[in-house]
């Protein structure tokens, strides 16, 4: 009895202590993306917000493309009898896709700084930094991150991590 008290409690403290690191991180990462958006207009946000939803629209729509030709392929290659020419087209047309992605991509981030001023644009460029970091500090490269981690702070001296 004792130990399932005991269970039920550490169970408990491990639930809303996984609660409250999420929530800190998710503070963290609107602190950044603030720091960004405190020095546009109200035509310039509206202007990224509708040029990020018309380019997040596109991406959608090569995501499902692409997954689509993914279980193609895949199940081509499950095949009784597979053909090499069908597969190789098939990775041909996901590469294309993903291509089409990256290109989609670069074209919003040259809309988005058409719209900014030179100061904003250098803003803008270190808010794309830190997400760049971040990316590689969340994708296993142990060694890199522990120093970028120290590297970050001189990257944007208007923002503060927390």
């Amino acid at each position: 009895m004792k130990t399932n008290v005991l269970l039920l409690s550490v169970f408990i403290l491990l639930v809303g202590f996984a609660d409250q690191v999420v929530a800190q991180n998710e503070n963290r990462q609107m602190n950044r993306r603030d720091c960004f958006y405190n020095d546009l207009t109200e035509d310039q946000q509206n202007s990224i917000e509708t040029t990020r939803i018309q380019s997040n629209k596109r991406i959608v729509a090569y995501k499902a493309d692409l997954e689509i030709k993914k279980a193609e392929l895949r199940k081509m290659k499950i095949a009784e009898n597979p053909s090499v020419e069908e597969m190789n087209r098939k990775v041909d047309e996901i590469a294309v896709i993903k291509s089409n992605m990256e290109k989609e991509k670069i074209a919003k981030d040259v809309a988005i700084r058409e719209v900014l001023t030179p100061e904003q644009k250098a803003k803008y460029d270190m808010h794309r930094a830190y997400r760049k970091h971040d990316n590689r500090m969340h994708s296993g490269m142990k060694g890199y991150s522990q120093n970028m981690r120290t590297d970050r702070k001189h990257l944007n001296p208007d923002c503060r991590l927390k």
